[in-house]
């Protein structure tokens, strides 16, 4: 199991992830981990990273 505070440390500390083809990034596997936390998406927010903190933020459409 991945730890949530290991995690977010990693986002918060590294650059942003080039776009494989056909690749997964962190953020992809933090949008559907974090998708219930509120307080991880205004992390994601705080730390710039929009994108990832709205497609975590609208993964459970029926939570919004």
């Amino acid at each position: 199991m991945i730890s949530a505070p290991w995690f977010l440390d990693v986002l918060r500390t590294s650059g942003r992830e080039r776009t494989v083809p056909y690749g997964q990034s962190l953020e992809f596997y933090a949008h559907e981990l974090f998708d219930l936390d509120a307080g991880a998406i205004e992390e994601f927010l705080m730390m710039g990273r929009k994108k990832l903190a709205a497609m975590t933020a609208t993964e459970s459409p029926h939570k919004i």
